[in-house]
């Protein structure tokens, strides 16, 4: 996953985070992260997923975007990287991995490993008897 953190704008210190790919920017209301600032077209920019290459920054037609203060069309993006979309700056970034507590299955775990740990000094103790009457 990713996440744009919005620098400057009417939604600056929010972030949006990018699950599915094309990722949409712009005032449509299909867009994933949706922006009423001034200069924002319809459709600014998509960010697409591709294997090979990464992350890659694909300027709508008529849009104006600059990626590090270059304008482009199309690049590939970096974490750290900046981007200005009409009068809105975000920060583009790969998002930490979460991270769920695996408590409950550690336990169980354990418990079973504890049972069998049981059940064989049982049998054990089973067998010995059987052996010495």
């Amino acid at each position: 996953m990713i996440e744009l953190k919005i620098l400057s704008g009417k939604q600056a210190g929010a972030t949006a985070v990018a699950r599915r790919f094309p990722f949409l920017v712009g005032r449509a209301p299909e867009s994933g992260l949706r922006l009423e600032d001034e200069g924002v077209f319809e459709r600014h920019f998509r960010i697409q997923f591709q294997p090979r290459e990464g992350f890659l920054l694909v300027t709508e037609p008529n849009a104006v975007t600059a990626v590090n203060n270059q304008t482009t069309a199309q690049t590939r993006l970096r974490s750290g990287d900046i981007i200005h979309a009409g009068s809105v700056t975000m920060s583009f970034g790969l998002r930490p991995p979460e991270q769920h507590s695996l408590r409950l299955r550690e336990a169980v775990v354990w418990t079973m490993l504890g049972l069998l740990c049981l059940a064989q000094v049982a049998v054990i103790y089973w067998l010995l008897l059987d052996l010495y009457r």
